[in-house]
């Protein structure tokens, strides 16, 4: 069905009121939680994580007040992520980078930091993993459900009236031209070279953009594995990524913690004929997408 938004959607894919532990200390710790997958404004988080999703704008928001709350020494991301969304994924990228110039952040990795989530953080001055924890997964593809034999089984069919010669790209009632495939590939990989380059740029100091390059490959990492090819700096947990924090932050002794409200959950409401293009690791893709890279 055509609209003035286009006949295709394509959804690049590689939470939260502020609320805070009221402690008085003069050097907190703020920690920012990415959560779920990451989508942008009106997306949903997919069923595998319960709904549950991250929006670039909240992180945005969070990083603002914890950069003008002078009490904030240090800034810890607590991420649990497979990825997502390859534009809200950048946006964080970018407010991270900024923030990161202003004060100390450090990343640490629960269960995954996969994809768009580890593109996220790349900007932390230091990342922290557990032993098991899945790191990694740069790389990109994009998905296009056809629903062609469905709709014929169904006895469904579509008029369609364009204008614009590749105003229905992605009509999932028809399979892809040559040409068309062609476009969304040369999409494909402008992405995925801007996931590597930006990801050698906030790693420069520890990997080269060739290095990403050859760990560009989609595969996920444990965090043992990821320590050697040096996508993180340390093994620890959430209470070592915090200790590490307050002393980047130069806090001494055990630093109080600014906590941010937990995200809520997101309603549901997929929409089976969009075009994805996704920095999501392939190990967490939401149920209803149809083909893997």
């Amino acid at each position: 069905m055509l609209s003035c938004y286009g006949a295709a959607i394509i959804s690049y894919f590689f939470i939260s009121k502020k609320q805070k532990t009221p402690f008085f200390s003069s050097a907190n710790v703020a920690v920012i939680r990415i959560d779920g997958v990451i989508v942008g404004s009106g997306s949903d988080g997919g069923l595998l994580d319960g709904g549950q999703a991250t929006f670039p704008e909240k992180i945005q928001d969070q990083l603002k007040e914890a950069l003008e709350d002078s009490s904030v020494k240090a800034i810890l991301v607590r991420v649990n992520s497979p990825g997502g969304s390859a534009a809200a994924s950048q946006e964080i990228y970018s407010s991270m980078k900024r923030a990161a110039k202003k004060k100390p952040i450090v990343a640490t990795i629960s269960d995954v930091g996969a994809s768009g989530a580890y593109y996220s953080i790349a900007p932390c001055r230091q990342i922290v993993a557990n032993p098991s924890s899945l790191v990694g997964s740069i790389g990109v593809f994009m998905e296009i459900p056809i629903y062609k034999e469905l709709y014929n089984k169904l006895g469904i069919k579509f008029e369609i009236i364009k204008e614009g010669k590749y105003k229905t790209l992605g009509d999932p009632s028809r399979e892809l031209t040559a040409e068309e495939r062609q476009i969304l590939q040369k999409q494909t990989n402008i992405i995925y070279r801007q996931f590597i380059d930006d990801v050698a740029k906030a790693r420069s100091k520890r990997l080269s953009n060739e290095e990403v390059t050859k760990l560009a490959n989609g595969l996920v990492y444990t965090g043992t594995e990821a320590l050697k090819l040096k996508l993180i700096d340390k093994i620890g947990n959430y209470e070592d990524a915090l200790r590490l924090a307050a002393k980047l932050g130069k806090i001494k002794g055990e630093p109080e913690v600014v906590e941010y409200e937990k995200p809520g959950i997101v309603d549901l409401i997929g929409s089976l004929s969009k075009i994805k293009v996704n920095i999501s690791s392939d190990l967490f893709k939401e149920p209803y997408q149809i083909k893997q890279r």
